[in-house]
Formats: C-alpha cells, structure tokens, sequence
C-alpha cells in the first residue's frame, strides 16, 4: 500500500485536531492534543520549506544544463582549433584530451568518389589506333 502524501495526512490530523477542540474526549489526554497540534505546525513547516526546495532545485538543474550546453560548446570550438593547428590526425592532440583522427579504413568497391568514377573502376587509357 502506498503512503499517503503528507498534505493528505495534515488534512486528516487537523480534522481530528478541530474535532477534539470542540468536543474534548475523555480517553484523550491534553498532551496528546498538545502533541498532534506540534506535529500539524512541524509538518506544514516541512511542506512548506519542500516547495521551496523543489523550486530552487528546479533553478539548479536547469543552470546546470546551461552550464553543460556552454561547456560542450567551447570544449568542441577549443578542439577544432588545435585540430587546425596542429593537423587532425596528430598524437599531440592527446595531449588535450582529444581523440586524433584515426587511419582511415580500406576503399570499399562500388562506392562513388567524388570525381564520379565508381573505387575500384578500370581507369580508361587512352584507345591505340587499330591498324
């Protein structure tokens, strides 16, 4: 069974609370009046100090994520520029704590290059005359 969320608790502890005020029992000792109406003031306390929490907390996340989205950004346009410098494949750029360009892998036949021709095409000399 799930627990009851705590404003529903209050609600319940300040009609028990308003019902004994205005018709005292007597079962019921004063302290313990005395007591549930500390625990109705510490729990709206409590509730009260969570909205604002969860209000700061939302205000935290989200510089958070603006802080990660500024990083992110810079750390790409501080790489890009040592990449320019010193070439995109130089083991230098560990150094910085970026991944050089690796090896480039083997032609794959039937992929078009850009100058048109398929990789792996027979170049085409020029014809001999046929006599």
């Amino acid at each position: 069974m799930a627990t009851p969320r705590l404003s529903v608790l209050l609600s319940e502890w300040r009609v028990l609370s308003a019902g004994l005020e205005s018709r005292p029992a007597r079962s019921v000792s004063p302290e313990s009046q005395q007591e549930l109406a500390a625990l109705i003031e510490e729990g709206t306390a409590l509730s009260s100090e969570q909205v604002r929490l969860e209000g700061m907390l939302k205000t935290v996340i989200a510089r958070r994520e603006e802080l990660i989205e500024r990083g992110n950004h810079l750390r790409e346009y501080l790489a890009a520029a040592l990449r320019r410098e010193l070439g995109a494949s130089s083991p230098i750029l560990l150094q910085f704590g970026v991944r050089p360009r690796g090896p480039r892998g083997p032609k794959r036949p039937g992929r078009r290059r850009a100058g048109g021709d398929a990789a792996g095409a027979e170049t085409s000399e020029p014809a001999q005359a046929e006599s």
